[in-house]
């Protein structure tokens, strides 16, 4: 089955287009599964070969975890995009 994960979500960027999430969903005909926000420690995570759930504590790392935890099957409130 087939969902949606925005992955860098720059919420003011998506003030500015006049978009929301819901937008995003209708223009792709799939269900979220999850909302990455975007965090320079990804970048990080991956320059120092690191998996990001264990490079510290991010809002990002929190987010995919959170997918991880609805692919098995597990009901995870979606997180709140500052």
């Amino acid at each position: 089955r087939r969902h949606l994960v925005v992955n860098r979500l720059r919420p003011r960027c998506l003030k500015k287009l006049g978009a929301t999430i819901d937008d995003a969903m209708d223009f792709v005909g799939l269900p979220l599964l999850g909302v990455v926000p975007e965090d320079e420690r990804v970048i990080l995570a991956g320059a120092r070969e690191v998996p990001l759930l264990l490079a510290g504590k991010s809002r990002a790392a929190a987010a995919c975890r959170n997918i991880a935890e609805r692919m098995e099957g597990r009901r995870v409130p979606l997180m709140r995009i500052r």
